[in-house]
């Protein structure tokens, strides 16, 4: 799967989240769902969301995946049928989820535990490694920078 189109501004993508999660309960979206949906979701979510790398090499952070790109892809499959509206707000509360654990690890300092998927990768040959750790590094001092904070809603 290519990760790239998926990939766009953090703060445009943690806005986007921000918005679609203080507008409906989690409640109500997950009741909106099956169970082998939201199971289907989740495996798809779970590729993008659970790594840090592309197949490229491209080095992207959970708070980059823009939900309005997974919600269309996820609608192009023509797998679910369901409402848009109601993917768009389970993706939303799928990456509300990964962004918070991930901006805990921040908080927490836990850096180790960040940058485990690119030093386990075997996409990478070990100069290129190096060098995704490098800019993944990077990218978490430029969002302890920024002062991320939890996304909470309704």
């Amino acid at each position: 799967m290519d990760i790239r189109p998926f990939i766009d501004n953090y703060v445009l993508c943690v806005e986007l989240v921000k918005d679609n999660i203080v507008t409906i309960k989690r409640k109500t979206v997950m009741s909106r769902l099956s169970l082998s949906e939201q199971c289907s979701i989740n495996n798809i979510l779970g590729q993008i969301y659970l790594r840090n790398i592309a197949e490229d090499g491209l080095v992207y952070m959970t708070d980059e995946i823009n939900p309005l790109k997974m919600t269309n892809y996820l609608c192009g499959l023509d797998k679910y049928d369901i409402d848009r509206e109601d993917i768009y707000s389970y993706v939303c509360r799928y990456a509300q989820k990964r962004i918070n654990r991930f901006y805990v690890s921040l908080k927490e300092g836990n850096e180790s535990s960040l940058i485990i998927s690119l030093s386990q990768s075997k996409i990478l040959n070990k100069r290129e490694t190096e060098k995704a750790i490098a800019l993944y590094r990077k990218k978490i001092e430029i969002r302890k920078k920024s002062k991320c904070r939890l996304l909470c809603g309704i």
